[in-house]
Formats: C-alpha cells, sequence, structure tokens
C-alpha cells in the first residue's frame, strides 16, 4: 500500500505516533511478564510506523 503524505500530515502522523509511545511508557501498569511483552510488543509496532514514515525501512522480526 502506497500512501502519499506532505510534509504537515506526516509531521502531524509523528508527533502522534511519539505521544502513543510516550503514553505507553508513562501508563501505569503491573510489571507482570505479559504487561511488559505487551508495551514491548505496542513500542516496536509504533517505532516500525515511525521509521516508515522517516522513509528508513521498518525492522520486522520474524518468529520461528
Amino acid at each position: 500500500m502506497t500512501l502519499e503524505l506532505n510534509a504537515e500530515q506526516r509531521k502531524l502522523l509523528l508527533q502522534g505516533i511519539q505521544w502513543m509511545r510516550s503514553r505507553a511508557r508513562l501508563t501505569p501498569m503491573d510489571p507482570t511478564d505479559d504487561v511488559l511483552e505487551n508495551r514491548a510488543t505496542e513500542l516496536h509496532k509504533l517505532d516500525g510506523l515511525a521509521q516508515i514514515l522517516n522513509g528508513e525501512e521498518a525492522v520486522q522480526e520474524t518468529t520461528a
């Protein structure tokens, strides 16, 4: 899928992703293994989206 964005749209999306990353990091949660894994997964997905918007190739993990 290809999406054409102008500079302002790209900037707004990156700001939204940054806000979501901050929310994920700062939301109080019990430090159980499941919670920490879910938080790490969410942050990884957000980082991948930011990389795509920055013109970088997103790093994808493979599962065996």
